[in-house]
């Protein structure tokens, strides 16, 4: 072995990996451990026969660059990610999932998705939904959205869209992910962040390509939809930001900007829900443990704290010091849980670019 292989060896450090399974627990605990360790990403309930009898499940994962891959296997359950919960995690991700056995229904009140074999599905984990599985073993692809979303065409408009594999596109990244996770524990590190972005530039092409997706028509719209949302997000803390602000840069009339922001809810709502999604990663940094809620409420664009924590209480039903105190006490205990098999769960709460 010459000197250069010598350092290839010992430079190879393996991608981390995690195996979280309940079958060695008496059968009894298992779903209580399993609600337990999920609910790091969701709340989920299963029929007391299936929870008491013969519940199992499995998460196998891997951390590649800034990316999650995992493969989970378990019995029928519902699932919920609620307002709560968002506000609990303050996870900002995209997830995309492949069913390999079984399939999903999933909704979020006026939209309905449903996903089997032959169908990848997109979630925006900063959205709320529920969905009910049979007995299934899936693929996810869990993305920060800062790693994700200045690639798209339609950056908010990705949550519960499903990509049928029989788009040469849809099928070329379930190949992927399934090639991923047949060689997920020989990638090294170094391999991953190569994979990480290679991945990536995938899903892009993939959610801009397929059908439904924005067409070269609407690049225009896309073009001044981003301009718009780059100023909004540079001016969030000054309280005075508004639509006439928002034209008078950007060169838009109030009315091209109102229909631009349509399909958000209202360029207002926008504003409010920026500004309520970066008070609430604010008051989930440990490092924010000591600094007092109305400065933050004040660098984010609102005017008191009064009208900040009835906003914040109305969008992810708690208060901004409840947020606070689950937030900063999540971050140690995903650290500390016991076994390697739960270190899936802090990687989804610390994926970042």
């Amino acid at each position: 072995m010459n000197g250069k292989d010598e350092h290839r060896t010992r430079t190879a450090v393996p991608v981390p990996h995690s195996v979280f399974r309940v079958v060695d627990a008496p059968p009894g605990e298992r779903f209580g451990l399993w609600k337990e360790s999920i609910s790091c990403i969701f709340d989920v309930e299963a029929e007391r026969e299936t929870r008491l009898l013969d519940f199992d499940a499995e998460v196998e994962a891997w951390l590649l660059g800034q990316l999650m891959l995992a493969r989970t296997t378990s019995r029928a359950q519902s699932w919920r990610r609620s307002a709560s919960t968002i506000a609990r995690d303050g996870m900002d991700h995209y997830m995309v999932q492949l069913f390999a056995e079984g399939e999903m229904e999933a909704g979020d009140g006026p939209r309905s998705t449903f996903a089997d074999g032959q169908a990848l599905v997109v979630f925006d984990l900063a959205r709320e939904m529920t969905s009910r599985t049979p007995s299934f073993t899936n693929l996810s692809l869990v993305i920060p959205r800062e790693a994700l979303s200045d690639a798209l065409f339609a950056p908010d408009d990705q949550h519960m869209r499903t990509l049928r594999t029989a788009e040469p596109l849809a099928a070329m990244l379930r190949d992927h992910l399934v090639a991923l996770t047949r060689v997920g524990r020989r990638l090294t590190t170094t391999q991953a962040r190569e994979v990480s972005r290679a991945t990536t530039t995938m899903v892009a092409a993939c959610l801009n390509g397929c059908e439904h997706a924005a067409g070269l028509d609407a690049a225009p719209r896309v073009a001044q939809l981003g301009t718009c949302k780059r100023l909004i997000e540079q001016n969030l803390s000054d309280p005075g930001l508004s639509a006439s602000q928002i034209c008078g840069t950007a060169g838009l009339s109030r009315t091209k900007l109102y229909a631009l922001f349509a399909p958000l809810g209202g360029v207002n709502a926008h504003i409010r829900e920026r500004r309520l999604r970066r008070a609430l990663s604010a008051l989930a940094d440990p490092r924010n443990r000591f600094r007092p809620v109305y400065e933050i409420a004040a660098t984010c664009g609102f005017r008191n704290e009064s009208a900040f924590s009835r906003a914040f209480r109305r969008r992810f039903g708690r208060s901004p010091r409840e947020a606070r105190h689950e937030g900063v006490d999540l971050a140690p205990a995903a650290r500390t849980a016991s076994g390697a098999g739960h270190r899936y769960e802090h990687w989804l709460h610390h994926l970042a670019v």
